[in-house]
């Protein structure tokens, strides 16, 4: 897993359109839609009525009890009001950065039922841009990696995982996802964290 660090970098969309050099109106990320009661509940395999109440991680709350969001050479991790999502704050990644990733720690709501993970991700939104990025997934159990899953990622979905229930002893009470940007064919392309939304069954 990641090593969890502090972040010491840009902090204001203005800082980062003054280090990339270009018009502010240029620096728009497309956000998309969450996914309904219905959907998750369908993905779980449960009635609407046993959803737990969701765990929601973003920028501006990064941490809630030991549940965490980390993120390993960001550009810009920003919870100004002026930022691209006022009510989230967001963490943008340049394809440039081998390393660029978010680790994603939760404490189960209940480790014996799965849970769900909704990454909801914004790309930069240039006429010449390409349709899809990719990014890969690990989800960690105690140190037993779930195997692992690679995805092509449109503009206009979430990043949907489930993590299947555990039954052996977790470190430190958690379960924990790591998203890594994978060998996009075009480098300089920028794509932001907005939030994450954990789901699982009461």
């Amino acid at each position: 897993m990641p090593v969890k660090k502090k972040y010491d970098g840009l902090t204001s969309p203005d800082n980062l359109v003054n280090k990339l050099n270009i018009k502010p109106g240029l620096l728009k990320f497309s956000k998309p839609s969450e996914l309904t009661i219905a959907q998750r509940s369908k993905l779980l395999n449960v009635k609407s009525g046993l959803l737990s109440k969701p765990l929601i991680l973003c920028p501006n709350h990064s941490r809630i009890g030991k549940s965490y969001l980390a993120f390993n050479q960001p550009l810009l991790v920003s919870s100004s009001p002026q930022t691209f999502s006022p009510d989230t704050g967001c963490a943008v990644f340049n394809t440039n950065a081998a390393d660029a990733s978010v680790e994603i720690g939760f404490v189960p709501v209940n480790a014996n039922k799965p849970h769900l993970i909704e990454i909801n991700i914004g790309l930069l939104l240039f006429d010449k841009m390409p349709k899809s990025y990719q990014f890969h997934t690990k989800m960690f159990t105690g140190e037993n990696p779930i195997p692992e899953k690679d995805f092509s990622f449109n503009s206009d979905q979430q990043i949907v995982l489930v993590f299947p229930a555990v039954t052996q002893k977790l470190n430190d009470d958690l379960l924990v996802v790591e998203l890594t940007q994978k060998g996009n064919p075009v480098n300089d392309l920028l794509w932001a964290l907005f939030s994450v939304k954990i789901t699982s069954v009461m």
